[in-house]
């Protein structure tokens, strides 16, 4: 799956996400796949990779282009975490009541999925692949939704960092 998604001239992490959507839909599907109705596993995989891929490539042309191309935009996403070590680390890692009540105080400035991306990272600790598979999101859009809230949460508590 993997190779095919490459061989359709995906990047490595676009590739990588669109494996993990095939899995999640095998995961869902397999007990209802019929080979008399579906064809051949590996025709039916195939048909589930390149549907996921149009989906991606659909979600892409939706998205604003970053000036710079998909190179730029890749390093920007890898930023959120550089930041968040650099200039806050005790925040990012503070699991505390604080933290918790800071956070509940900016909460409604966010859309629901962003504020779950943050919630689960930060609070509960999880990875963002996990919480990607989970909100069906690439994992660098977590990270981007986590790092909007903790950028706000600086701002916000600015005096007291």
């Amino acid at each position: 799956m993997y190779g095919w998604a490459r061989g359709f001239r995906l990047q490595n992490d676009d590739s990588a996400d669109v494996m993990q959507e095939v899995f999640q839909v095998v995961h869902r599907a397999l007990p209802r796949y019929r080979p008399e109705e579906n064809g051949t596993f590996r025709g039916w995989l195939w048909i589930i990779t390149l549907n996921k891929t149009r989906d991606l490539i659909r979600a892409r042309d939706r998205r604003p282009q970053v000036p710079g191309g998909e190179a730029i935009q890749r390093r920007l996403l890898e930023v959120p975490d550089l930041l968040e070590e650099e200039f806050c680390p005790d925040l990012v890692k503070s699991q505390g009541q604080l933290l918790k009540q800071a956070a509940n105080l900016i909460r409604e400035d966010f859309d629901p999925k962003s504020w779950t991306c943050f919630e689960r990272l930060v609070i509960e600790g999880q990875s963002p692949f996990d919480v990607a598979l989970d909100l069906q999101m690439s994992a660098g859009a977590v990270r981007q939704a986590k790092y909007r809230v903790l950028r706000h949460l600086r701002i916000y508590f600015q005096d007291f960092l």
